[in-house]
Formats: C-alpha cells, structure tokens, sequence
C-alpha cells in the first residue's frame, strides 16, 4: 500500500523519465551520466536532481526511504539511490521438524500470510512439515584439449585430480572451515578426440555458490596448463 506522498513521487518520477524518453537525447536530457558508478549513494540522487528528473523533496524522500541506511544499502547494489521498505507480518500454526515456530514474512500482496497461515493450520492434524537437509553441491566445469597421445585419464587420476583438490581448497580457506569446500573431482571424456572436462563439486553451505564455484574453476583453469599437457581456452601447457 502507498501513502499520497509515495504515490505523487511515484507519479512524479514515471513521468520526469517519460518526458526525457520522448525528447531528443541532449546533453541535458541523455539518460547518460558520466561517472554515475563511482559516485555516492547520495552524489546520484543529486545528479538526477541535476538533470531534472527529481525535486530535492523527492531526493529527501529517497535518501531517507527504507530501514537500510542508505550508506549501507550503497555497498549491496550497483548505482543505489535508495531504498524500498515492504509491509512485514507473521505466519502462524507453523509446526516444521516438531517444533512450533512463527515465520515472518514480508510481502506487498494481501493474503499471502492468511492463506500461509492456513495452510499451516490444516497441515498441523498431520503434523506440520518435515524436512530433510541435502548438500548443496554446485558444480563448476574446466574444459580442456590434449594432444591425443597424452594418456589424460592415467595421469588424472594418478597425479592430477589430488592436486587440483588441494588447489581449490585453498581458493576459499573460510568455506573449508564451516565444513564446505571441494568435496570431489571428475574427469570426463568428450566424443570429440582429445577434448576432456573436469568437473569440480563444491559444497557451498548457505550460500547459492554461483561466485565461488566460478573463482575456483577460474584458479584451477589458469593452472591446469602446469599439472596437465593441455590447453584451455586461456592458457597453453607448460609442461
């Protein structure tokens, strides 16, 4: 729900970019601004008061929008001017694992949290909800080519794959130490002769993993050349 403030911004705001979007693109009105990222939080808002686009009221009103102090939101996301506060509310009858538990929820749409809570109290004559925890292995794949008289499997599993492991533990010492990291390595081979890809598994624990996975099969590309005769997109053999 908005307040009349909200919705005037709002409106405001929609149509200040409406208006620039349907005039030549001046120097005044170019949806460009020159050093944009590099600013403050609070040096973009006044650029878009600059250009026109917001009063200082409706500045004041986004510098001081949200929860989330607007310095700390900066460090979150790219270009923040502000921040976005929504509605926050319990579920209730929740029973998960044998434990009665309440579960805050923070949404901009009517009936969601009823019709959670509903929910849960129909599921509670069965007991509640259970749940059963799985790893949260990511993958992260490194392909490869190799000169077809290299025995690759051979020296994979000989020499390679414990040197790789030890290579990419060593890429995030923190993940190791809450129980996640690199928990297996693979080799497989491509139909195409002397092309191969390593699979690196990776517990990543609460995070989604994306980030690590990425930097791990980043280290062990840039290496792989010196433990293994091939070549990836990047790099050659050195050995």
């Amino acid at each position: 729900m908005k307040d009349a403030t909200q919705a005037q911004n709002e409106f405001t705001w929609k149509k200040n970019f409406k208006t620039t979007s349907n005039t030549a693109c001046t120097q005044t009105n170019s949806s460009r601004i020159p050093g944009f990222a590099k600013m403050s939080a609070r040096g973009r808002v006044q650029a878009l008061v600059n250009k026109g686009l917001l009063s200082q009221e409706e500045a004041a009103h986004l510098i001081n929008s949200g929860a989330l102090p607007l310095d700390q939101a900066d460090k979150f996301i790219e270009n923040c001017i502000g921040g976005f506060t929504l509605p926050l509310g319990i579920a209730t009858n929740f029973i998960v694992d044998n434990e009665e538990i309440f579960i805050p929820m923070a949404v901009e749409e009517s009936s969601v949290i009823a019709a959670a809570s509903y929910g849960a109290k129909l599921a509670r004559s069965g007991g509640g909800f259970f749940s059963e925890p799985t790893q949260t292995i990511t993958t992260c794949q490194i392909q490869f080519s190799a000169s077809p008289y290299v025995n690759v499997v051979q020296l994979f599993h000989e020499s390679v794959k414990e040197k790789i492991l030890k290579l990419a533990s060593l890429c995030h010492p923190k993940l190791v130490e809450r129980g996640g990291g690199v928990k297996d390595v693979e080799l497989r081979i491509l139909s195409k002769p002397g092309y191969y890809v390593i699979h690196i598994h990776v517990d990543t624990c609460e995070a989604m993993g994306a980030n690590i996975v990425n930097s791990i099969a980043e280290e062990v590309g840039t290496h792989l050349p010196n433990l293994l005769p091939c070549s990836t997109s990047r790099h050659k053999s050195k050995v």
